[in-house]
């Protein structure tokens, strides 16, 4: 007994799973291969150095509640976490969103510096500097 749950082998046994499972995700997508696999999309420089990191952590995150949970100890993902409003499931979406924004501006100013302005005369540090700005 761990509180008012009760914990089996079995469930000891998939939290391993779980739990080791995450942890070799999260050393995937801090790997060089995935940096390579993320620059050959074409995704900006400081992207694919905090993508790594942010997927690391999420796997992490996840796999340990989850492993968690199945070792019989229940952890609700749409319950507030203490301290701050918000709940596991939001704080995913708030980084995935975060995320969504930082490959948009990316892709934005790769836009407008390769395509957009590359013919309108001006000269090519103007162009570097407007598409920095929008």
């Amino acid at each position: 007994h761990i509180g008012s749950n009760y914990i089996t082998a079995g469930g000891l046994i998939a939290f391993a799973v779980f739990f080791g499972a995450g942890l070799s995700l999260a050393k995937l997508f801090q790997s060089e291969l995935f940096r390579r696999f993320l620059t050959r999309l074409k995704l900006g420089k400081n992207f694919v150095s905090i993508i790594p990191t942010i997927f690391g952590l999420a796997t992490l995150i996840f796999f340990t509640v989850t492993a968690t949970n199945a070792a019989g100890i229940p952890l609700a993902w749409n319950q507030p976490l203490p301290g701050i409003s918000l709940t596991l499931v939001q704080i995913f979406l708030l980084v995935a969103f975060l995320l969504a924004v930082f490959w948009i501006s990316a892709r934005t100013k790769s836009f407008l510096f390769n395509r957009f302005l590359v013919n309108s005369g001006l000269d090519r540090s103007l162009q570097y500097a407007v598409s920095q700005i929008v």
